[in-house]
C-alpha cells in the first residue's frame, strides 16, 4: 500500500511476480476506489503481450470490465509515457515539484548556486 500512498502513476517495466503482483494490487485498489485512478504504464508491448491477451480475454467473459482496460497504456515509447503521465496525472492532479526538506538533507535549485559556506 505504501507504494501507492504517494503515487499519481505507476510504470512497470518488464519483471517478474513481484511486478505482476504490484500491477494487480493497483488495479485492484482503483476499481475498488481505495486510490484515485491514475495512469498505469507497461513499458516493453511484446512482454507484456500474455498478460494483455488475457486482460482482454476477461474483459470479453466478463470478468472485469471494459473500461478496466483504459487503466494501461502499454508502449515502448518513454515520450509516449512521459505524455501520458502528464496529461493523466501532472495535469489532471495539479501536480508540482515538492520542496526540498531540509530534514532529509535536500537542497533545491538555488543551492547550486549560493556560496558555499565552511
Amino acid at each position: 500500500m505504501l507504494l501507492f500512498k504517494y503515487s499519481y502513476g505507476f510504470i512497470a517495466l518488464p519483471g517478474g511476480v513481484g511486478t505482476i503482483d504490484e500491477l494487480f494490487e493497483a488495479f485492484t485498489l482503483i476499481q475498488s476506489g481505495k486510490i484515485r485512478q491514475f495512469p498505469m504504464i507497461l513499458m516493453g508491448t511484446e512482454y507484456w503481450r500474455p498478460l494483455t491477451d488475457l486482460l482482454h480475454r476477461m474483459a470479453i467473459d466478463g470478468a472485469i470490465g471494459p473500461r478496466d482496460l483504459d487503466l494501461l497504456l502499454v508502449t515502448d515509447d518513454v515520450e509516449d509515457a512521459i505524455n501520458h503521465l502528464k496529461r493523466n496525472a501532472i495535469d489532471r492532479f495539479a501536480l508540482r515539484a515538492p520542496r526540498p526538506s531540509r530534514w532529509l538533507g535536500e537542497s533545491g535549485p538555488e543551492a547550486a548556486t549560493s556560496s558555499v559556506r565552511p
